[in-house]
């Protein structure tokens, strides 16, 4: 709880309309984003035909959720971003945990490493610099290594079910930094 208060407190710059660094100014409402992903021409200097970023419709649709506002999904996604990796890290972990050692792994090392991984988009400076695709796959990542270790389960249903929560995981993860 702590953690996470004082994410949010340190990233109380988030909250409204973000733009510098990296970080593209986003239009006024999330539909904007949606229709940018969809046209085939966008008007940008002298027009271009280039396609819009993959990540543009995932702001979209979470931007309409939050409605439909596009910079209500931008700051969503840096403000949530210590607090969502910090839990995956965190599931993630005591799974690991209990792979290793059927007990599992103390907590407080399971909370150290969790908080540690959860400070990663923040200290590699990913946060300040504006880079939406780092912050967002950071926080990804927990998630998709956490459903890819469903690949190991004796039972054929839950390995199609993790086959299918890693791939969604990994499209989004791509659409964000396909790099």
């Amino acid at each position: 709880t702590l953690v996470v208060a004082l994410s949010v407190f340190g990233a109380r710059e988030a909250f409204g309309r973000v733009t510098g660094g990296g970080l593209a100014p986003a239009p006024a409402q999330a539909t904007d984003l949606l229709r940018l992903w969809t046209e085939s021409w966008h008007p940008l200097g002298t027009g271009t035909a280039v396609p819009a970023p993959a990540y543009t419709a995932v702001l979209g649709l979470l931007g309409w959720v939050l409605g439909d506002s596009a910079a209500a999904a931008v700051s969503a996604v840096l403000l949530l971003a210590v607090p969502l990796a910090l839990w995956g890290a965190w599931r993630m972990l005591r799974v690991v945990g209990r792979l290793v050692d059927p007990q599992g792994s103390p907590r407080w090392l399971v909370a150290l490493g969790a908080v540690s991984y959860a400070l990663v988009p923040i200290t590699s400076g990913a946060f300040g610099d504006g880079r939406l695709g780092v912050v967002a796959v950071s926080v990804i990542v927990p998630f998709l290594a956490h459903a890819a270790l469903g690949f190991g389960d004796p039972e054929r249903d839950r390995r199609w079910r993790a086959a299918w929560r890693s791939g969604l995981l990994l499209a989004v993860a791509s659409a964000f930094e396909p790099i």
